[in-house]
């Protein structure tokens, strides 16, 4: 499986089907200014927005994060990851998570 920077990719220990996508500290705190900009309502209302989220994680990653998100879900041999920030700080509340939610919704959604 391929390697991505910033990323910590892995089988999970009760199934080989399902790949943990663990986010790195370093990535998490190139994410917090551009997600600040924006509050929740905007992430709503404005499809931009999500857009924008969006590109800030998959910029971090060199663009290689969605096509990792989309190339599991479409195989049959795995199909499912679980993805979350690698340690949890004081700097990741709720209004963090909901948008870096956004982001990976966002990413799955393009095509590639």
């Amino acid at each position: 499986m391929e390697q991505i920077s910033g990323l910590t990719i892995s089988e999970h220990n009760d199934s080989k089907r399902i790949i943990n996508i663990d986010i790195e500290n370093e990535i998490i705190e190139k994410l917090i200014f551009p997600f600040n900009k924006f509050d929740l309502t905007a992430l709503e209302l404005k499809p931009f927005t999500r857009f924008t989220i969006a590109k800030s994680l998959d910029d971090l990653t060199d663009n290689k994060l969605g096509r990792l998100m989309n190339s599991i879900i479409r195989n049959r041999s795995t199909g499912c990851f679980i993805i979350g920030p690698k340690n949890i700080s004081s700097k990741i509340n709720d209004k963090f998570l909901v948008k870096l939610s956004t982001a990976i919704a966002h990413l799955i959604g393009i095509p590639n």
